[in-house]
Formats: C-alpha cells, structure tokens, sequence
C-alpha cells in the first residue's frame, strides 16, 4: 500500500514533493509488541531497522526539506534521516 501511495504521491502536478520513509515514530509506536522488540530479538532483522525514532527528529528533516523549496522529486531514506537529524532520534 505505502509503494502505491509513494507512486500516486509522485504522479500529482507539484513542483516538488518530497517523501520520507522514516520508521514507526515514538509518539505513535506501540509500547509493546513486536515494534518494542530490539532488533537483535528478530533473527535476520537488520540492525535499527524498525527502532522507533522520535517525531520531532522525522519533523525538522521534513520541515528543513520543506524550507529548501527545490522543485523536483526527492525520497529520503531513513538513514538519511537520521543523519540529518543529527542523531537525535
């Protein structure tokens, strides 16, 4: 679903639009469950790979983007953004 919605995202009339693949954010993750769990405690997850990142780290990369105003198409992955969220995730 989130492929068909980057995809139709993508397709709209905008100058520029910009699309972050953040993590599941810790104001909305689950305080248990499989989104809690380290990493370490899914054989063949990839380190960090579901570790919830603060809201307000995925905010001010979207907003720093946002202010850049350069037109065209941009994904940002999250490794991405988490450095330039400056690590405080």
């Amino acid at each position: 679903m989130k492929g068909e919605l980057e995809r139709d995202v993508l397709a709209l009339p905008y100058a520029g639009v910009t699309i972050l693949r953040s993590s599941l954010s810790s104001a909305t993750a689950p305080s248990s469950g499989w989104a809690r769990r380290s990493p370490s405690d899914s054989p063949g997850a990839a380190p960090g790979a579901y570790k919830p990142m603060a809201a307000s780290a995925v905010a001010r990369v979207l907003v720093r983007a946002a202010a850049d105003g350069s037109p065209g198409q941009r994904i940002i992955e999250l490794a991405d953004i988490r450095r330039l969220a400056g690590g405080r995730n």
